[in-house]
This record gives structure tokens, sequence and C-alpha cells, in this order.
């Protein structure tokens, strides 16, 4: 179950990343063509676009990279910078265009303590909440999706909230069951709620939906805080 749900979310974020890798590649290879054609003068703002291109570039690979390095099945958890694994979730984030805003919570974030787990499997199942929530979203003009972090001494919690159409209440009793999903969507197995708390719960922590009169969905992880906090600041 965690298998194919990994698979199905890393084969949609990658195709993120690879389309926005068309745009850096195609302007090197215009430019690389003109600077061989044009004189002297022009090189200069060519050779500035070029930095930026290869930069973009360098950096998609690199979450790319980071996206597709998959950790065995029973890794040994550890301590785990979640402030880190929030900017990966971010720096991926940005490179989807769409209305839909990614909103990470500032107060406090960059000292929260690390917390028990696999960096990998954190990060897949935030993956999994952005997409629910963006999949929840789609087709609307603009939107929003908050997360939130706090520290509750031997645990840190995270919320991740929308301001979609919330969950039907004869779905939520089944809203952690495979293959259970309130769309039918290419792409989507149903397996994502399911594998997160599967993974959250493998060491220690815990998933769940919070019901609100509010419009949208919230889901609220629990997490147990170790080590002291992380003091690398944030962006």
């Amino acid at each position: 179950m965690v298998a194919a749900n990994r698979q199905s979310v890393c084969g949609h974020v990658a195709r993120w990343l690879i389309h926005d890798l068309r745009g850096p590649a195609q302007a090197l290879t215009l430019l690389t063509g003109i600077m061989d054609d044009e004189p002297r003068q022009t090189e200069l703002p060519i050779a500035e676009t070029l930095r930026e291109a290869t930069s973009h570039a360098a950096r998609s690979l690199e979450l790319l990279d980071r996206l597709l390095i998959h950790a065995p099945v029973g890794a040994e958890a550890g301590p785990v910078s979640l402030l880190d694994s929030l900017r990966f979730i971010s720096s991926v984030y940005q490179i989807n265009h769409t209305p839909v805003a990614l909103e990470i919570g500032s107060a406090g974030v960059d000292r929260l303590p690390a917390v028990r787990g696999v960096s990998h499997e954190l990060e897949l199942v935030l993956l999994n909440l952005v997409l629910n929530s963006l999949q929840a979203l789609r087709g609307r003009a603009a939107g929003r999706i908050l997360i939130t972090a706090s520290d509750l001494g031997t645990k840190v919690q995270v919320i991740v909230k929308d301001d979609g159409p919330g969950i039907a209440p004869a779905l939520r009793s089944r809203l952690f069951e495979p293959f259970v999903s309130g769309w039918n969507v290419p792409g989507y197995v149903g397996l994502g709620l399911a594998a997160s708390r599967t993974l959250l719960e493998r060491h220690g922590g815990s998933l769940a939906y919070a019901p609100s009169d509010e419009p949208g969905a919230t889901f609220v992880l629990e997490l147990p805080a170790v080590g002291p906090a992380d003091d690398s600041g944030g962006e």
C-alpha cells in the first residue's frame, strides 16, 4: 500500500518538475546557439540569462533527485528536521504553477524541535495532504492551503488546512481506509491517507481529520519530538 502510494505521488510531482525543466533547457539550447552567432557586445545579457537558466535547472534536478530517493522499507527512525521537510515541500510546490497558494505558517517554525521519523516518509505524508487539498480545489480561480506547526512539548503538531469544499459527512468515517476517495480522477488511487497514517504510526505519530464548521478540510499530524529546537532559521 505504501509503495503504491509512493509511486503515485512521486510520479505526479515528478511531472511538475519535468515540465518545469523544459523552459530552462530550451533557453540553454537557444542561447548557446545565439552566442555562436552574435557579436561579443550582445553576450553579457545572454550570459546572465544562461546563469539563471542553469541555476533553475540545477535546482529542479536537486528537487527531483530528492523526491526519487527511496528509503528502504522499515528504515530506522531518527531525528528529522521538520523545518527542512517543510522547505522541501514549499520548493516543490512552487514548481507547480497553480492559482492555489501554499502558505507555511512562519511564527515559531524555525524553533521547532526535531521529530522522530524518516525524512522521506514525512515528506511523502505532507505531499499526500497537499495533493489532496490541491485536488479538492481543482477548477477554482483561487484557493489556499495553509500548513502550520507548533511545539506541544513532547510532540510537534502539524495542521494542513485548505479552503475547499471539505469532506462529505458520509465519507468521514472511511477516510483512512485503502482505496477510499472522494473523487474519481486518474492518478489518484485512494491510498494517500491510509498510507500516510501507516507511515506516521510506525514511529509513534498520528494523523486525524479534524471536522470544522469552517469551509475546507483540516488534517492534524502529531509527531514525537526529539532533540533541541532547529536553530537553522526560517526563510
